[in-house]
């Protein structure tokens, strides 16, 4: 169960737009959103710097790019894909 939700982390210089934590506040999905239409290594700096202090946490990039995928760890994810699963309560 989803407990808190966190926005503007900053991590070693870097932001995460968003962090979702459970009930004792420890981390359960890093989120960054992007509106560019092609992820590239520089989008996902912030995911990284977060993932050396919180290893176990999934890491989830939502953008226009339409290519899901995995990249260095990290989720890429087109954005009408996330809506979907979000609305039907599947969020990753």
């Amino acid at each position: 169960m989803i407990e808190n939700r966190k926005y503007n982390h900053i991590f070693q210089g870097s932001e995460v737009d968003a962090v979702i934590t459970n009930h004792a506040g420890a981390p359960i999905l890093a989120i960054e959103i992007k509106s560019a239409q092609e992820i590239m290594r520089k989008h996902l700096k912030g995911l990284h710097a977060f993932h050396q202090e919180y290893s176990d946490c999934p890491l989830l990039c939502v953008s226009l790019d339409k290519f899901n995928r995995v990249s260095e760890g990290v989720r890429i994810v087109y954005i009408n894909d996330f809506l979907k699963h979000l609305w039907a309560d599947k969020l990753f």
